[in-house]
């Protein structure tokens, strides 16, 4: 993992709870108008001139300005895009046949096709709006970070991984769902 991922992520959460003008701005950053005010606490951590370098930096800041939580957390994105839906829905993902029209697959099928970070920025912004307040304080942001910044380099590996946590996370749903039935059909 890149150090200045873990780095970045460690200075937001600590820099927002010392400075409410700081977590103002990176509130405020999730608009393009003013993203510009995040620059000079973005400058430290990367080059302000790389568009994909700026865009990582930026979701990340302003979304963990949104978090509640005070540490980083420790899942996997694609693990969480497929939790973020409450109990009832996950009833779809078990069903091999519903599975590709369930909103999680439809969230993940369109970040697979993203071709650049500005793009994969704006697609995943809502997807962590969702994550954030389905799954409060459970996400990885250095990993995520870190996976941002690795994207231009090697976007099918990271997006690999997205769909390895996520296809993990579904067939662990998947047995859950047979030891319940199987727990339920012991007691009648």
């Amino acid at each position: 993992m890149n150090p200045k991922a873990q780095l970045f992520v460690d200075s937001v959460f600590r820099r927002k709870e010392e400075d409410s003008g700081f977590r103002s701005r990176m509130r405020g950053a999730g608009s393009a108008v003013r993203e510009t005010a995040v620059w000079g606490d973005l400058a430290p951590f990367c080059n302000l001139e790389n568009e994909n370098l700026r865009a990582a930096y930026v979701l990340i800041g302003n979304s963990l300005a949104f978090e509640d939580k005070e540490v980083n957390g420790s899942q996997p994105f694609g693990r969480l895009l497929s939790l973020a839906w409450g109990n009832e829905k996950d009833a779809k993902l078990v069903d091999d046949q519903k599975q590709a029209q369930h909103p999680a697959a439809a969230r993940l099928r369109r970040l697979l096709v993203c071709r650049d970070v500005p793009e994969l920025c704006r697609v995943l912004r809502p997807c962590l709006r969702l994550i954030r307040s389905r799954r409060p304080g459970e996400l990885d942001y250095a990993q995520l970070l870190d996976d941002l910044l690795r994207f231009p380099f090697d976007p099918d590996k990271v997006k690999a991984r997205w769909v390895m946590d996520f296809s993990h996370s579904v067939l662990g749903k998947k047995e859950q769902a047979a030891e319940e039935a199987e727990k339920g059909e012991a007691h009648e």
